[in-house]
């Protein structure tokens, strides 16, 4: 008869401390990956709080576990809800944000005007804008509940007045970096790692957020950024 294999008691809580310790530094990556959201308004995907969840499911079944399989079972199966919920939040983080700078970076591909170009310029000459302030927010507060209006003179004043050929290196550099990052997290679910992996791209994705912000501070685009869904709703191509 087969008879299982246990861990002592100061083998277990050795276990337990370590998958504690995991879901502590997780719990710190995470909260700065939901920090990177909110700087641009996205919205945190539920599949990586429903994974973060589920790996306190598993490591609460330690407590129930002696043999040594059952217990390794509930480690990996925490590690890899882990891995999922961190790596998923960073990739879906990133994939928005090449999103929005591939639309940006080709603005002509992808927006057109749903007012008149003539009716366009009028309203802009009412409007005082200047390199200090927050062109994005003037243009909200200037038309009021008009989301179609807001949309078109974000447009308007982006193609007349932002966009140039130092703008668009800057964004295929960028969008370059991103792909890049993408990939890498992806091929990371293909090959076997363990958490302590996820640090190394968890600071990537954060080094990846400082250059957006650094290259674009002075570009006037950084403000256009998180309307940039609003705006391609309103304004999309009317073929796709």
């Amino acid at each position: 008869m087969k008879q299982s294999v246990s861990y002592n008691d100061r083998e277990i809580s050795e276990i337990k401390r370590a998958c504690a310790d995991e879901i502590i530094e997780f719990g710190k990556q995470l909260k700065t990956i939901k920090c990177l959201y909110e700087q641009f308004g996205i919205s945190y995907p539920t599949e990586c709080r429903t994974n973060y969840r589920d790996s306190w499911f598993h490591y609460r079944k330690l407590y129930n576990k002696k043999d040594i399989i059952s217990i390794l079972n509930e480690k990996y199966g925490m590690e890899e809800h882990l891995i999922r919920a961190t790596k998923d939040a960073q990739i879906y983080f990133l994939q928005v944000l090449a999103c929005w700078l591939e639309k940006w970076y080709k603005p002509d591909d992808y927006f057109e005007y749903n007012i008149s170009e003539v009716i366009l310029k009028n309203k802009m000459s009412g409007l005082r804008i200047n390199d200090d302030c927050n062109w994005v927010e003037k243009i909200w507060q200037y038309c009021g509940d008009s989301r179609d209006l807001f949309t078109n003179l974000c447009l308007f004043y982006f193609m007349n007045n932002i966009l140039d050929e130092k703008l668009k290196e800057i964004l295929k550099k960028l969008i370059h970096s991103l792909k890049n990052m993408i990939l890498e997290l992806r091929l990371g679910g293909i090959n076997i790692y363990r958490p302590s992996d996820n640090v190394y791209f968890a600071k990537e994705s954060i080094e990846l957020y400082n250059s957006i912000v650094t290259d674009l501070h002075d570009t006037g685009l950084l403000n256009l950024l998180s309307a940039t869904d609003l705006i391609l709703y309103n304004c999309s191509k009317k073929s796709e």
